[in-house]
């Protein structure tokens, strides 16, 4: 069945007289006090025509809740803003170097307790007294040329007690580093090579059978190198050589004794070389060819 209809909350008949409150506009206009009609409705006040309830206390001015919540978070951000330029401030001007007397760093120089034009020191700044010295760049030493008479001496007198004496069975000499094949102390008939570089004697490396006559490096007259060297550069056909070297033992297709064979070569491997005799004779001439 039908839900009977519920009942009309007035009785049918003529609307209520309305009564003017103080205060408000009826549709004409200011209305006369007791008037109950908000602005812009013709008809009787929806709420009835008794007098609204605290109407006297609102402000129409004062804005909403969610807005004012909203007005103080944009206050906050702008306080934050403001704090973080100021703390971005003070480090630039800590950042700015001094100006001289009479420039505008004069008062920030006397609040800060630093003489005006005077740099402050820094926490991990030390004092000049102090301070390391620059390394300044070293020169490389220049190596000791072995191919003249004070070298070769001198190369000779610390072989001597490495290699127990003079007597070898060759020795050739570059011009930075030399090397020599000495017989072993206990067995004369095997040698050992020991390498010389920068005035020191090399641990000795396993060489071979001695298959000839030993010579003696004291009886070579190292005078007379320098002198074979000019010979082999002007003589032996490679004008512009750019190594030299010397070999002392037994070369014998020119002679039976020991003699000193002076090499001459350049880049393109044009070599040229003279034998001599321990005095320094020159006996033969291989020039390049």
């Amino acid at each position: 069945l039908p839900a009977p209809p519920l009942p009309h909350p007035h009785p049918p008949g003529p609307p209520p007289a309305s009564h003017p409150s103080p205060g408000l506009s009826g549709p004409g206009g200011s209305g006369p006090p007791g008037q109950t009609v908000p602005p812009g409705h013709a008809g009787p006040a929806p709420w009835g025509t008794g007098p609204v309830k605290d109407a006297g206390t609102m402000d129409p001015r004062r804005p909403p809740r969610g807005r004012r919540g909203r007005s103080r978070a944009v206050a906050v951000a702008v306080v934050v803003s403001v704090s973080a330029v100021v703390v971005a401030g003070v480090l630039v001007w800590q950042a700015l170097p001094p100006v001289t007397a009479g420039g505008p760093g004069d008062d920030r120089a006397a609040a800060s307790g630093t003489p005006t034009g005077a740099r402050p020191k820094r926490a991990t700044e030390l004092p000049l007294d102090v301070r390391q010295p620059s390394a300044e760049p070293t020169e490389e030493p220049v190596p000791e040329n072995l191919l003249t008479p004070d070298a070769i001496r001198a190369m000779i007198a610390k072989l001597k007690p490495v290699i127990g004496g003079t007597r070898v069975v060759d020795l050739t000499v570059h011009t930075t580093h030399a090397s020599v094949d000495a017989p072993l102390k206990d067995d004369p008939k095997l040698y050992d090579t020991y390498d010389y570089r920068d005035g020191e004697v090399g641990e000795p490396r396993t060489g071979g059978e001695v298959d000839t006559q030993l010579l003696d490096l004291a009886a070579f007259d190292w005078d007379a190198l320098p002198g074979l060297l000019k010979r082999a550069e002007k003589d032996l056909g490679v004008p512009k050589p750019t190594s030299r070297y010397l070999i002392v033992d037994r070369f014998t297709f020119v002679s039976k004794g020991p003699v000193m064979r002076v090499y001459v070569t350049d880049d393109y491997h044009r070599t040229g070389y003279l034998v001599a005799s321990p005095q320094g004779k020159v006996l033969k001439l291989y020039p390049e060819s």
